[in-house]
């Protein structure tokens, strides 16, 4: 999540449209997220991760979880129910902000901004669950993206869950992403960030893949053990995989 020009689209997604932001579908577009359905979403997420999760025995603890990139806490809150600490980690303040906000009476969740490469701020082996999505294919580099997985698998404990969503294949057709590009060019020419948004239809968000082969490589070499990868072709063609792994 490192990088100024990063940061900045998402302080700017903060502001414009949060929800969205997350759950970029076209009828919750320009503020029409409904709050309690936007969180329905995060426990329906969540309930998902944690079913499959039982099927392979894991995670055989529910101390500390990890939602890697919370945005405003969907998925972070969600956890709270079924974990004793939960930590909502992203690179917006204001979004870090928003979940604060959300999650005002729930004690057992905590959010912190990070905007570094690596998790070198947690300590190793200190999670039961690592949950990460719709996060990772927004980081352009991919030995950022591979970094991260990596320190997934070093943060979990052993008996944990990791369980992380990342394109594979993006069609030529959509990885030049103009709309994400000419925002960046006029939002440096001193266009206002409202103006792009709701006048032009423009946005920031941009996506980025990962070969599977090289996420099953940063898995195993961080000495994990990948146990599941459930591919499904979404909008414009785009393969989306969700992996689950464990420590090896």
């Amino acid at each position: 999540m490192a990088g100024s020009e990063q940061r900045q689209d998402w302080e700017d997604l903060s502001v414009l449209d949060p929800y969205w932001a997350i759950l970029s579908e076209r009828a919750g577009r320009f503020g029409r997220w409904d709050r309690e359905a936007f969180l329905a979403r995060g426990e329906q997420e969540i309930d998902a991760v944690l079913n499959a999760g039982m099927r392979l025995g894991l995670p055989r603890e529910r101390d500390d979880a990890l939602d890697f990139g919370c945005g405003a806490g969907r998925l972070t809150l969600a956890m709270s129910c079924h974990f004793r600490r939960c930590l909502g980690l992203d690179i917006s303040e204001r979004m870090v902000e928003q979940a604060r906000e959300l999650g005002t009476g729930i004690a057992n969740c905590d959010f912190a901004v990070h905007d570094a490469s690596d998790l070198a701020a947690l300590q190793s082996a200190s999670f039961d669950l690592v949950v990460s999505r719709l996060v990772l294919q927004h980081i352009p580099s991919a030995e950022t993206k591979a970094r991260y997985i990596a320190e997934f698998v070093r943060v979990l404990r052993p008996g944990g869950l990791v369980a992380f969503q990342l394109p594979s294949r993006i069609p030529v057709r959509h990885r030049m992403q103009p709309r994400p590009r000419l925002y960046g060019v006029l939002r440096r020419a001193g266009v206002p960030p409202r103006r792009l948004y709701r006048q032009l239809r423009l946005h920031p968000i941009r996506m980025s893949a990962l070969a599977r082969s090289r996420v099953l490589e940063s898995i195993e070499g961080a000495g994990g053990q990948p146990l599941d990868v459930r591919e499904q072709t979404v909008a414009g063609g785009v393969i989306s995989c969700d992996y689950l792994a464990t420590k090896a």
